[in-house]
């Protein structure tokens, strides 16, 4: 039995890595962001591996939901620099009351994030209160990442998740 906790659990790491890869390499191309990693699975691997087997305590549920990346606006018109917390996630379809609880979880520990969902159909993001308040994601602006950018990153997603 344990032995299958790890398979599905490594499994749906693999999906959330290509997820995870596709939104950094977008932001990243566009030049106009620094993308950090940031979530448990890189800053505390040990915990992320032996995580099935640890007692679900606030402290543990508090780590794993650490937003995946720190992404720093690197201009602006108004000259400032902005940082944001994003979690990542992949659906292959998107189903709203899924991303809610998603929303509603991150928005305990880490309440001005944002949350970004990698579908086969698009790439959805906002800030979770946000999605909470209005029980809808947004589509990824193309203020963000243009629309052609997007849909070559959509293409790359769709060869490995399919």
């Amino acid at each position: 039995m344990k032995h299958k906790n790890y398979i599905q659990f490594t499994h749906n790491l693999i999906k959330g890595r290509i997820a995870e890869t596709v939104f950094e390499r977008m932001l990243l191309v566009t030049e106009h962001y620094t993308v950090l990693k940031g979530g448990y699975e890189h800053n505390m691997p040990l915990v992320a591996q032996i995580s099935p087997e640890l007692e679900n305590t606030k402290v543990l549920e508090g780590i794993r939901k650490s937003p995946d990346f720190v992404v720093i606006l690197n201009d602006s018109q108004d000259d400032h620099r902005y940082i944001y917390l994003v979690e990542v996630k992949y659906r292959k379809t998107m189903k709203i009351d899924s991303i809610l609880k998603e929303a509603e979880a991150i928005q305990q520990f880490w309440p001005h994030s944002y949350l970004f969902v990698a579908t086969n159909d698009g790439f959805f993001m906002d800030k979770c209160s946000n999605i909470i308040k209005d029980k809808y994601i947004q589509p990824l602006s193309e203020d963000i990442v243009s629309k052609d950018l997007q849909d070559k990153y959509l293409d790359i997603m769709r060869e490995f998740l399919g």
